[in-house]
Parts: structure tokens; sequence; C-alpha cells
């Protein structure tokens, strides 16, 4: 496991002799986020913050540590995703000390994910999708390294074995603080010292890029001196994100969705036709939703016709773009967004002033802060709807009116569940 830490100060420091150049920046304590990079001097748009040497990132490919052969060598059914690799070799190099970047890894410290809760903690996270992920990816984590540690045992006994604590921390570190850079037409996950101290911001105040040479870090409006270096982690981040893969979580997320799932009634008569012609139709039966209510048609489709009756159903061409039936199923899924909202064991104001009562340490607050975000999205969703449920029985309904679909597979801040079909 991980040596004392090194501080950031030093690492920086480190980073330097290896070819890396601050730019009027420099490490310090972050309230709440452990440490940062702020300016020491005032900076104008465009102006460099940060560069890191090309040679000091850490990849699966990196050919000038020990390990790497290894590494390369196992199969990938030993593995559950695109970063094991780079995982199996930071946890490899950190068991046995003598990697030229030593000072990077001593850095490092534990992980922030919450993968190891306590009692008070894993209460809070108790009936919430977020517990749900918790315990799968913890369930993960053990069952990837269960297999490494077996491969590792039988075709190279001269490596260290691989714990199950072991592999959290590695894996851990490389899911919070990777960067991904394209290399020869393949996506290779990068460890860059130095540039992973920022921290992150919805609207952060710099940007980094890659290039043959090395990383660059700029800033990305005016900065004044003493204050903190942002950047984005990531194109789009919800609060499930953030707190599964990074530890913290920020209030008032606008990335926060609510995810939506059609559940058809085992008893509607038209269940099996039903849902036939959904797959036919090219329609969905899941769907994330912002605060504004609005659906994709595709899945707005699907609920009117999950909800038609027998009659409508086999109809020669049932209507799914009816304004009367959009109002119909645009109400089922706000009484299921305010059962489920009734469905949390404590309320919004409860959970504000636990949030305010708490200390500040472990991870608590962040769960807090999840959850208020959550109930808050509730909220937002049902207000959207009822506004959009208003618009179209004043003036209609179109298709053009409706979001196209998302498809991307980002977590939701919790999962609601609407009911339909006719018995």
């Amino acid at each position: 496991m991980p040596q004392a830490p090194t501080s950031p100060t030093a690492l920086l420091a480190w980073l330097t002799v290896q070819g890396g150049r601050l730019e009027g920046v420099a490490a310090q304590p972050i309230a709440g986020m452990g440490s940062g990079l702020v300016t020491r001097e005032s900076k104008a748009l465009g102006d460099p913050l940060l560069f890191v040497p090309r040679d000091v990132w850490v990849t699966r490919k990196t050919n000038h540590t020990g390990w790497s052969p290894l590494v390369h060598r196992v199969p990938e059914e030993r593995l559950a995703h695109s970063m094991s690799r780079l995982g199996l070799l930071l946890a490899l190099e950190q068991a046995t000390g003598g990697s030229w970047f030593r000072p990077y890894l001593d850095a490092l410290g534990e992980p922030t994910v919450p993968y190891r809760l306590e009692p008070g903690e894993r209460a809070a996270v108790q009936g919430l999708t977020l517990g749900t992920w918790i315990d799968e990816q913890t369930a993960a984590f053990r069952t990837e390294a269960g297999a490494l540690g077996a491969w590792l045992a039988a075709e190279a006994p001269e490596a260290p074995a691989l714990s199950p604590g072991a592999w959290e921390w590695a894996l851990g570190h490389v899911m919070q603080r990777t960067f991904s850079v394209d290399h020869e037409g393949e996506e290779v996950w990068v460890l860059v010292p130095g540039m992973d101290l920022c921290n992150h911001a919805d609207e952060p105040n710099a940007r980094y890029f890659a290039e043959e040479d090395g990383w660059y870090l700029e800033a990305a409006r005016p900065l004044a001196p003493g204050e903190q270096i942002t950047i984005r982690y990531g194109r789009v981040k919800t609060s499930a994100d953030l707190l599964l893969y990074y530890g913290f979580v920020t209030p008032e997320n606008p990335n926060d969705r609510l995810h939506l799932e059609l559940v058809l009634s085992e008893d509607d008569p038209d269940r099996a036709a039903k849902e036939a012609a959904v797959e036919v139709l090219g329609l969905r039966t899941e769907t994330l939703v912002d605060q504004t209510g609005m659906l994709p048609s595709v899945f707005l489709h699907a609920a009117v016709l999950f909800g038609l009756d027998p009659a409508a159903f086999h109809a020669a061409e049932p209507d799914v773009t009816d304004p009367a039936r959009a109002v119909r199923a645009l109400a089922g899924v706000r009484t299921a967004v305010k059962d489920a909202l009734a469905a949390f064991p404590t309320g919004l104001a409860e959970d504000r002033a636990l949030q305010a009562a708490s200390t500040g340490s472990g991870w608590l607050p962040a769960i807090l802060q999840y959850r208020i975000n959550a109930k808050q999205r509730h909220l937002d969703v049902i207000a959207g709807l009822e506004a959009r449920i208003a618009e179209i029985e004043r003036t209609g309904w179109h298709p053009s009116d409706v979001v196209p679909e998302d498809p991307d597979g980002r977590h939701g801040i919790a999962t609601v569940r609407v009911a339909c079909g006719h018995a």
C-alpha cells in the first residue's frame, strides 16, 4: 500500500527536474478538496500555466517501467475495462517501490473514491441508485482483483501478490486521475503528474491540451493572483459521476439527469405486441431527462403507445402523436417522479440541515450533497413536466417541439420507473 504521501509542492519540484515548467503557479491546500494549483501572479487569457513533458506521462504503453512487458501479456478476458492495464502497472510499481516515478506514486495517497464507506455513510446511500452503483463497482473491483491475482500467481510468480485493497488503490487513482489522448487512432489513458492537481469546476478557468512534446495548461480567462486553477473533468459529469469517480459533488450540478424507465404492466393484454411495436418503430423505453422535463420524442411516443387501451392500440394506425394522449403520458411520468421523491426516507430540508451540521470529514457531506441534488432534480423535473403539460394543452403538440434523443450513457442521478399499460 502507499507510503507516506509526498507533498504536492515536493511533487512539483520533482516535475521541474524532469523538464516540467511551472508558469507562476504553486500547490496549495484547498478547503474540502485536499490540494490544488493556484496562481502566484496575474494571468491573461491564453497565458501558460503548466507544462508536463511527454517523458513524464505514465501510460500502459510506458516502456521505461520494469513491469510494462508483463502488463501487456495479461489476456483481455482478465481485464474488466480499458483502464485495467494502466491500473495493474500502477499497482505493481507501487508494490515494488523502485520506479523512476516514485515521487509521483508517493504523492497519490489514498484515492477519493467511495468504496470503503463507514456504517453511517453506508446507511446514507441505502435505497438510492447511488448505493446500488457503489455495491456493483465494489464487487467488480474485487472480482477483477481475484482474476488478475490468479493469473499473476500462475504466469508471473516473480510479481507481487495483488490484494483487493491494492487493486482498489491503483484502479481508483487511474479512474479519477487519467486524461485521454489519441495515439495512432487509439484512445490511450494517461496519468499526467502535476496536471492532476487541478480541481474540477463546471465553469473552469483553465484548459488543457496535449501536443507531441507534452501536456499544456493555459488560462481560459484572466486570473488574479492567488486564484485556484480549475479544469473540467471530462465533457459532462453528473453528481453520480463526480461522486463515484472523484469523491466529491458540486452543488446545483447543471448536468444532473433523472433516468426514466417505462415499465409495462404484466397484466396488459397487449404487452408482448406493444413491446414488439416499440422495437419495430425504433422507440426507446429509457431516457435521461434534465430539469426542463423535455422528453425525447422516441421516449414520449413509447409512453403513449404503452398507455393505449386495446381498442386504440389495435386500430389500423395507432396515433402516438395525439396531444391528449401526450398529456396523459406526461402526467403519468410526473406522477412517477412525485412518487419517487416521496419515497426518499428524508426530505430536502432535513438533508440540508444534516449537511449544515456535518463535520466535513469522510464521505457523508458528499453523499448528503448528492441526495440534495437528486431531490432538487426531482422537483425541477416535476415543474418542467407541469409546464410542458400546460403548454401542450394551450397550444397543441408537434413532434418538432420535443427534444431529440440523447444516446449518451451518462449516469442518471436517480432511476424513476414509470408504470404503463392497461389491464
